[in-house]
């Protein structure tokens, strides 16, 4: 089960980054105006391969949609290439999960999302394993 602080929704994966290049990824991030929006959890899903099981919205946002758009747009200034498949927003449950049926959630989650993060991981130490690098938004 993953730990209740590394609980996220990842808009861009950026993997491993040298030190060098945050600078211009706050400077992308920063440029972005952030429309706060409410995105609403109501289904559970499970990815064979890698064997995850997530929970995410049946429907993207359209300001979640832009926000990732202009980050891709931005971060390629930066040198990161664009993801090539479609763009699914999910909370990842568990890793190396048995395989669970789709469905949908009795009890949809209404997540008001105020601003983002980037946020550094180090899976070889103790939980939460994400450490929060700079804030963009509302309470930032």
């Amino acid at each position: 089960m993953q730990h209740p602080l590394d609980l996220h929704l990842t808009l861009i994966f950026l993997g491993r980054v040298e030190p060098a290049r945050l600078a211009c990824i706050e400077s992308a991030a920063a440029s972005i105006p952030f429309v706060p929006f409410r995105l609403r959890i109501d289904r559970v899903g499970y990815w064979k391969p890698p064997r995850i099981l997530w929970c995410g919205p049946g429907e993207t946002p359209s300001p979640l949609a832009r926000l990732v758009a202009d980050l891709s747009e931005r971060l390629a200034d930066c040198d990161f290439q664009p993801e090539a498949r479609a763009y699914a927003p999910h909370v990842t449950l568990l890793r190396k999960a048995r395989a669970v049926p789709a469905h949908l959630i009795e009890n949809p989650i209404d997540w008001v999302a105020s601003g983002f993060v980037l946020a550094a991981s180090d899976p070889s130490g103790v939980p939460p394993y994400y450490q929060i690098l700079k804030k963009w938004g509302r309470d930032s």
